[in-house]
């Protein structure tokens, strides 16, 4: 059959960093894909725990329909932690540049996400006050949560396709 014949991939390689992988979904949302067992800096995954825990935080509050995200923050859409298993260590490791140095082993512990699509990375047509109104607002929001917003550069935020700020990679420590 004709899908059987179709070349089995989570999406179109994206990007990757210090935190993980990311791709885009055919679906045109994006998946991040996180060790926490090793963020690649030699600190043995706190990086990638830190933003994992602030993901599920408050993921789990969208659940309960408790307040959490706002709108300078990307859309999360489902969010999940657990182990790689034989099918994802194989689709990463096949897919993305980052885990040639440092393969996702089968059983190791992750955590992914997915989130909307960000069409311009950066500054696109935005103001700076309208960027750094936008990274007041993440760090307001963030401290009301219970933590400090960290990173929040122009590889790490960027403007939907209305014009409006959002943020979509940020490292959140727990205050």
């Amino acid at each position: 059959l004709e899908e059987e014949k179709q070349a089995e991939i989570i999406g179109d390689y994206f990007a990757h960093g210090v935190g993980g992988s990311v791709f885009r979904l055919p679906s045109g949302d994006v998946l991040k894909v996180v060790s926490l067992e090793n963020d690649m800096t030699g600190e043995g995954g706190d990086l990638n725990r830190d933003q994992a825990t602030f993901i599920e935080d408050l993921w789990v509050k969208k659940l309960r329909g408790e307040p959490s995200f706002i709108p300078q923050f990307a859309d999360i859409k489902h969010y999940h932690r657990g182990y790689a298993g034989p099918k994802m260590a194989r689709l990463v490791n096949g897919e993305s540049p980052a885990y040639g140095k440092r393969p996702l082993r089968v059983g190791e512990r992750i955590a992914y996400w997915v989130m909307e699509y960000v069409p311009t990375i950066g500054e696109g047509e935005m103001s700076e006050m309208e960027i750094k109104g936008g990274q007041n607002m993440i760090k307001s929001w963030g401290k009301r949560h219970g933590y400090t917003i960290h990173d929040l550069h122009p590889s790490n935020f960027g403007e939907r396709e209305d014009g409006s700020f959002v943020v979509f990679d940020p490292w959140p420590s727990k205050d």
